[in-house]
């Protein structure tokens, strides 16, 4: 073969070799990062968080409003749904499940920067930010009318509770969110040591020390329209807003000190105790008031109860967690996070549980107050593969999701329960 005929046989084959290593490299190797838009949000299924198809979350990438945490490989056909997301890595000062004509959404706040944004459920790996207003350090938001409210409370550099009733804009089906609208509202009274929203969210339920006594007061979100309902001696209360008529009142837990609870009625101003029980009590109070999910302090081990009030039965659950964890999700539905263990506390319970001083790691169970059975939805720690103190639990309108934080790091969670 002549020289220069073999020189080009030898490019051609060279040439067809790397082309073939091209191929195999690009069609049977490569791996895709993710690509990055404009503004620094990573377009990308790794930006979200899964759990349940045997893939760990990692770090978000992008910029500061890229969606936390990680979305796994789609699945196969047989494969069960997803169930448990991570939401919102950052931590979250409170949120409120809400509905976009048929479709589930979810507002939550940042402590950090005091924004709020939506998640629309059917598309959780993007987020739409509602709010510019930086209010920094914000530590409890409650919303209220469907989102279109929120009571951001924080410490001032006094170290006195201030607490902002803001407006803030709501989308429609057929109007499109303005996104990074100022905030606008003014503050209620400072000091209040304790707020509860009515079940409409168009009222608020405050106490505040005055003197030496515990007032209660039911207002507007604004603080307008006011009325004193409630005086105590006793300055050390808790409430929720069970239903139009009563708010449960309870003392503030401790190990050291025998609980009670009252129910309040919202209109006359009626004081009357449905509970006293052992150390350590936390109550909630069924949706129609019949029923108190109570949890008490055993062996230095919290025990979950049912106080059927009319009857006064009371039936332990078996179930050994904080009544705090819990969520009368129906009249006899309830939803609780229950430790997997109860690791011994030297500050005894619940008390070094609420200081931080021991945390739990949590599975989701279902209680039925009606046949008292028990069933495990998911064991969240488990499926996570990371802690999860589940705290703050709150329902979708239609029941198809349960909403959560984890108390260990603030992060905001859903599990598809169907």
């Amino acid at each position: 073969m002549p020289r220069n005929t073999f020189f080009l046989f030898l490019i051609l084959v060279l040439i067809i070799g790397a082309l073939g290593i091209g191929v195999y490299l690009y069609f049977f190797t490569n791996t895709f990062s993710g690509i990055t838009s404009p503004g620094g949000i990573t377009n990308t299924f790794r930006n979200f968080s899964p759990f349940g198809n045997g893939v760990s979350s990692e770090a978000p990438r992008g910029g500061k409003d890229a969606v936390t945490g990680t979305l796994g490989q789609p699945q196969n056909a047989g494969q069960p749904a997803v169930k448990l997301l991570k939401l919102v890595q950052n931590p979250v000062a409170g949120f409120i499940p809400t509905t976009l004509g048929s479709t589930t959404m979810v507002r939550y706040l940042e402590k950090q920067t005091g924004r709020s944004f939506d998640i629309d459920m059917s598309i959780p790996a993007a987020r739409t930010k509602i709010t510019n207003t930086t209010i920094p350090r914000v530590y409890q938001a409650l919303f209220g009318q469907n989102g279109s409210s929120v009571l951001l409370r924080y410490l001032d550099s006094s170290n006195l509770i201030q607490t902002y009733s803001a407006t803030i804009p709501r989308a429609t089906s057929t109007t499109l969110m303005q996104s990074g609208v100022e905030l606008k509202g003014s503050f209620l009274a400072a000091g209040l040591g304790d707020i509860s929203l009515s079940p409409s969210a168009d009222k608020i339920f405050t106490l505040a020390n005055f003197g030496n006594s515990m007032v209660g007061t039911v207002s507007n979100l604004d603080g307008t329209k006011k009325s004193q309902i409630f005086d105590s001696p006793f300055t050390e209360w808790l409430s929720s807003w069970t239903n139009d008529k009563t708010i449960l009142l309870a003392t503030k837990p401790s190990y050291v000190a025998a609980g009670h609870a009252y129910a309040l009625d919202v209109k006359s101003g009626s004081f009357q105790k449905i509970y006293g029980g052992g150390n350590g009590l936390t109550a909630i109070l069924s949706p129609d008031g019949k029923n108190l999910l109570v949890s008490e302090i055993t062996d230095n081990s919290p025990s979950l109860k049912i106080y059927n009030i009319a009857n006064r039965s009371l039936v332990d659950t078996g179930l050994k967690t904080i009544a705090d964890k819990c969520l009368w999700a129906a009249n006899t539905v309830i939803y609780c996070a229950v430790p997997e263990t109860i690791p011994s506390a030297d500050g005894g319970y619940p008390d070094a549980w609420y200081q931080g001083v021991v945390s739990f790691k949590d599975g989701i169970w279902k209680i039925d107050s009606a046949t008292l059975s028990t069933d495990l939805v998911l064991n969240i720690s488990q499926t996570a593969r990371e802690s999860i103190d589940a705290v703050n639990l709150a329902a979708s309108k239609g029941g198809d999701y349960l909403f959560l934080i984890n108390k260990s790091d603030s992060s905001l969670w859903s599990l598809q329960l169907r």
